[in-house]
């Protein structure tokens, strides 16, 4: 059921949703059925919430095929972003990627559809295979990390899938930096940084520096 069934349910109640209780017609059994139904969709949606909230990095999804049908495109992108910057700087050598994100994501896609097998495999071993392994070194060094101007400008959906991508991909290095604390905090830490959407003000300060090093600032100590 999702959030639109779910206010549906409530703003419309109806009696034969509630004829497995043994209560009298009429009024009263009406309003105990709101009243369970409100119950319900506040245990639901706090559960949710929860399970959202609480969960450290270390225990998010894989980020395989699964993940990425069901991601927003926003989030899709903001993960790309994130790969690229992960495998072009921390990676090494480096990859260089340099066509479209749209033309990624369509790839990506293709992919996964070919075979329900495939969803299995990690967005980043797909997306390595269109890095070139001997780009030039000029080219690559010529790249800037993404950083106030990416942050500002895309939403909280983009935001979040870069964090996703950029710490799912330090991890799988030897002896990485680890983030143990749910993906909200380190979004709500790197929204107050940069002061996305002027939430601090148009005129309060914004950290300057790239995301992947507002993320190394939120590391584990």
């Amino acid at each position: 059921m999702d959030q639109w069934d779910l206010d549906t349910h409530l703003v419309e109640p109806r009696e034969d949703r509630c004829k497995f209780m043994s209560i009298p017609e009429g009024k009263s059994k009406l309003k105990v059925c709101v009243a369970l139904q409100t119950l319900f969709v506040f245990f639901m949606l706090s559960t949710n919430s929860f399970c959202q909230d609480t969960r450290s990095m270390n225990e998010q999804q894989s980020f395989a095929g699964s993940w990425w049908q069901n991601a927003s495109a926003d989030e899709r992108t903001g993960f790309l972003y994130a790969l690229d910057d992960c495998l072009t700087f921390d990676r090494k050598p480096g990859l260089l990627f340099d066509d479209t994100w749209i033309t990624y994501g369509k790839k990506i896609s293709s992919y996964y559809l070919t075979s329900s097998t495939q969803l299995t495999t990690p967005v980043q071993s797909v997306f390595e295979h269109f890095g070139k392994r001997e780009g030039s070194r000029k080219i690559l060094e010529s790249k800037t990390r993404y950083g106030d101007e990416f942050w500002r400008s895309h939403n909280e959906f983009a935001r979040r899938g870069f964090i996703e991508g950029f710490i799912s991909c330090r991890v799988k290095e030897p002896n990485s930096p680890k983030w143990s604390k749910p993906i909200d905090y380190y979004l709500q830490s790197l929204d107050d940084l940069y002061n996305a959407d002027d939430r601090h003000g148009e005129d309060a300060p914004e950290y300057a520096g790239s995301a992947a090093s507002a993320l190394m600032k939120n590391r584990d100590r």
